[in-house]
């Protein structure tokens, strides 16, 4: 059976390889291991990687994709809404250290593609909507945040 490195997977699935290790973390993912630890994945791996994609582009979060991957019936609790609310309570608190690690979280357990198009971009836009002092302040922190979380990733 084929098998394939850490990198070499996150290339073919399009993710990181935190995204990966966040996930075997969760109990997604189990591959095999080395003497020396390193992982290697098969080609069920990979179909498992892509329904966690799936699953994650529906806004499920790994808590509840756990159980749908072993076959029970799971219902997404608020799709990316429930992301952007804890996002957002760190904004209004004024919590920029709080802010950057739940950014830096959600960058190793949601594929970036995925935390910029669900879940970011839409609130920047929500937050641009608004006219008030508030609005703009919590934005000019967010997209801080933002610019930290690229440059330094």
């Amino acid at each position: 059976m084929a098998t394939f490195s850490i990198s070499a997977m996150a290339a073919q699935c399009g993710v990181t390889t935190a995204n990966i290790r966040s996930w075997e973390r969760y109990g997604l993912l189990q591959p095999t291991k080395d003497e020396a630890g390193n992982r290697f994945y098969c080609i069920e791996d990979a179909i498992r990687i892509q329904h966690i994609i799936d699953a994650l582009s529906k806004g499920f979060s790994l808590k509840e994709i756990k159980p749908a991957l072993y076959g029970e019936e799971t219902h997404c609790r608020s799709g990316w809404l429930f992301y952007q609310e804890e996002i957002l309570a760190q904004c209004r608190k004024f919590e920029p250290a709080k802010l950057r690690k739940l950014l830096w979280r959600y960058g190793r357990e949601i594929p970036p593609c995925i935390v910029i198009e669900s879940i970011l971009r839409p609130l920047r836009l929500w937050l641009s909507a608004g006219d008030d002092d508030a609005r703009r302040f919590e934005k000019a922190l967010l997209d801080t945040a933002i610019i930290e979380y690229a440059t330094f990733q």
